[in-house]
């Protein structure tokens, strides 16, 4: 008869004395859980479509139950503005931080350039389908109005001192440059164009643009 058998009489369960004790199961927390939903997310977005998102989809693809995954979003939208907030500072942020190695502003330009249209053409689909939304545009207009001018502030200032433009000129010529690259973002997103072709058109559309507004400050 085996020594480990479990006796109720005694007090023994069968376990052996040298075992080692089980390991407590660690709880994720709901932002850890949160990320997890976004990426679920972001995957169906973009392998199935928007439409096939819902939290209890969602919750279900990181092995959590309905309930479990309205205590991360309440709601479809608010999961689905979370992912575009977080899509979106991501592209921001790897611009910035591109731009950031650049030591003068044309540097700092063309490397902010590339860095955006590399990252739409690998995050242009998903945000492309989630910024079809209106209720996502409308929710998130103020933020993007608000981040757009305070990532235009720095390059404004430094072309009125550089080019020894006003304020209303630097802003009109950032405007027309900045849309030669966002208009070559969504081509790339919508894999109308190649990355290879959307960087050297836009960049150099982009660089003679300030080499206009360079010469604009040089003396005849």
């Amino acid at each position: 008869m085996s020594r480990n058998r479990s006796d109720p009489r005694n007090g023994t369960t069968g376990e052996s004395p040298d075992a080692a004790p089980a390991r407590p199961r660690t709880r994720k927390s709901i932002a850890d859980r949160q990320q997890e939903m976004l990426d679920a997310a972001a995957g169906i977005v973009v392998s199935e479509g928007l439409g096939e998102v819902t939290v209890r989809r969602v919750a279900a693809e990181i092995g959590l139950s309905q309930a479990q995954g309205h205590n991360c979003f309440s709601r479809r939208i608010d999961l689905l503005l979370a992912l575009t907030r977080r899509e979106l500072e991501r592209v921001e942020s790897a611009r910035r931080d591109v731009a950031l190695r650049g030591g003068d502003v044309q540097t700092a330009v063309i490397l902010s350039t590339i860095s955006y249209l590399d990252d739409m053409e690998r995050r242009g689909p998903l945000l492309q389908s989630l910024l079809r939304v209106a209720e996502i545009r409308s929710a998130l207009r103020g933020e993007r109005d608000e981040a757009a001018r305070r990532s235009r502030m720095p390059l404004l200032a430094s072309m009125q001192q550089r080019y020894g433009m006003s304020e209303a000129e630097a802003a009109a010529s950032n405007a027309v440059l900045s849309a030669i690259v966002l208009r070559a973002g969504s081509l790339l997103a919508a894999h109308r164009i190649r990355g290879v072709t959307a960087n050297r058109l836009s960049l150099s559309l982009v660089l003679a643009g300030m080499r206009s507004n360079a010469a604009r400050g040089t003396p005849d």
